[in-house]
């Protein structure tokens, strides 16, 4: 009997096992197409900059997944707040991480996309590490961790040199909340989506 518990015990520890190793891989690849697809939108001569600002939101919206992230960062916060406050925080949040991460793409000078490993931590969450290489400077580390439901992936935090995109935004935004009131918190993002605004 101990044999037989043994013997299913290891048939289970292998499944797992095989299905976290498949796992990784379609994470790996999901990343990898993600890349290629920034990458070909970027070095496309054939269409001007606000066509390309275009297409890169529209990827953006479809590959990260903003509403998740946006919630987990207020954390607590977000249970407490009123249908309005949470429909107005929805609506400035999405636009804020929009207009946070996508303009960082007109940066690229031709660097390269290296992936790393990629790690499971269980749930259908992986962990996708990356590094950008460029010719005259130091690779610059980029991790992406990311979610698979039922058959989807969605990126869920973005970890560039070690610093986690949703705990340092959930530290500060609950900082804010806690001192200031939810009100304050919208109006501050709403200030800094203007700026992001100008400075496009």
């Amino acid at each position: 009997m101990k044999r037989y518990l043994w013997s299913v015990l290891m048939v289970i520890a292998l499944a797992a096992a095989s299905s976290a190793q498949a796992g990784e891989k379609e994470a790996k690849t999901y990343v990898l197409g993600v890349s290629n697809k920034v990458l070909e939108i970027i070095s496309n001569k054939k269409i001007d900059q606000g066509t390309k600002q275009t297409k890169l939101i529209k990827l953006f919206e479809q590959t990260v997944d903003t509403k998740w992230i946006g919630r987990f960062v207020l954390g607590k916060y977000y249970k407490t707040a009123t249908p309005v406050q949470k429909k107005k925080y929805d609506d400035i949040y999405h636009e804020f991480l929009i207009r946070s991460y996508v303009p960082r793409f007109k940066e690229y000078k031709g660097q390269k996309f290296e992936l790393a490993e990629t790690q499971s931590h269980g749930k259908g969450e992986y962990l996708v590490k990356t590094n950008i290489l460029s010719a005259n400077a130091a690779p610059i580390r980029v991790d992406y961790r990311v979610r698979e439901d039922a058959g989807t992936f969605h990126v869920i935090d973005i970890i560039s040199e070690g610093v986690s995109l949703i705990n340092t935004q959930r530290s500060e935004f609950g900082s804010v909340v806690s001192r200031e009131g939810m009100d304050y918190l919208l109006d501050q993002l709403k200030q800094r989506l203007e700026t992001l605004k100008a400075n496009d």
